[in-house]
């Protein structure tokens, strides 16, 4: 049976995360209910506290109360949350994640999300979901799911009642996926590319496979580069890198397609050549 951490301020979300909590347990799996709340006390028993997770952040409920700033001590709550997240995690004892909130709440829960690995199931309820300045800082380079509430997430009806469902059907859904990793023994090959270069990319992805390595390619722009750097730090590439476009070289050289990025910039640290890779091509 899957376990499914649902996260939420539960001094202004308890109604929305304890319905989406019956929902997760309807469909069979379990939950743990983890509380980010600040202010007021919690409206539904948790089980993380915030006084745990504030402890995880190096902090006491008092000194998170005691910062003036909401985004500061919101901030503060999703670093403790994303340590317990991850350790929860690497023990084996939760197996997806699901956020529900407004701004704050969005910040919480994603926050939460992105201390998580690549591949495990994320999904956030959120009143933002339409904003694509909030979808851009809150994703990053993370596989989080965005899942637009429509309407505020406040009480349950017609509606919200719709979209807290169908949120808890696709975290349990992605948690019970089995990914089946086939072990080829053949290295993959990172290459960093843009649209405007398809028909150059197709040859090179083409001449990587022929040469027995396996081709994994990334969109040289937004937050592109700076998940190059992400699936370098986690270990997914291990035969070298390409960089195929000119986001790069414009940030290093003063050019004007500088993206929210900085790609290649870990790759000597990680062992990894970057570059025009002669021994691959």
């Amino acid at each position: 049976m899957k376990t499914i951490l649902v996260v939420a301020t539960l001094d202004t979300k308890a109604t929305e995360a304890g319905f989406i909590k019956e929902q997760i347990e309807v469909l069979g799996a379990k939950v743990l209910l983890l509380d980010g709340g600040v202010l007021g006390s919690p409206l539904i028993e948790p089980d993380i506290t915030r006084e745990e997770v504030a402890a995880a952040a190096g902090c006491s409920m008092e000194e998170i109360r005691n910062i003036k700033a909401e985004a500061e001590a919101i901030g503060k709550m999703s670093v403790g949350a994303g340590n317990i997240a991850l350790k929860l995690y690497q023990e084996g004892k939760i197996h997806g994640i699901i956020g529900v909130g407004g701004g704050m709440g969005t910040a919480f829960g994603s926050g939460i999300m992105r201390a998580l690995p690549i591949g495990v199931p994320k999904v956030m309820v959120t009143s933002q979901g339409a904003n694509p300045d909030v979808v851009k800082a809150n994703v990053r380079t993370k596989d989080i799911c965005m899942f637009n509430a429509v309407t505020d997430v406040v009480g349950i009806n017609r509606l919200t009642k719709t979209i807290f469902t169908r949120a808890a059907g696709a975290v349990v859904g992605m948690a019970n996926a089995e990914v089946k990793q086939e072990e080829s023994g053949k290295k993959t090959v990172l290459l960093c590319a843009k649209g405007t270069t398809e028909a150059a990319n197709r040859k090179i992805r083409q001449r990587i496979i022929d040469t027995g390595f396996v081709p994994m390619t990334f969109h040289c722009w937004g937050y592109g580069p700076a998940a190059v750097e992400q699936v370098i730090k986690d270990g997914y590439i291990n035969g070298g890198v390409i960089e195929y476009a000119s986001d790069w070289l414009d940030r290093i050289a003063g050019g004007k397609l500088v993206s929210a990025g900085r790609p290649l910039r870990k790759c000597r640290k990680a062992g990894i050549a970057s570059g025009f890779c002669s021994r691959v091509l």
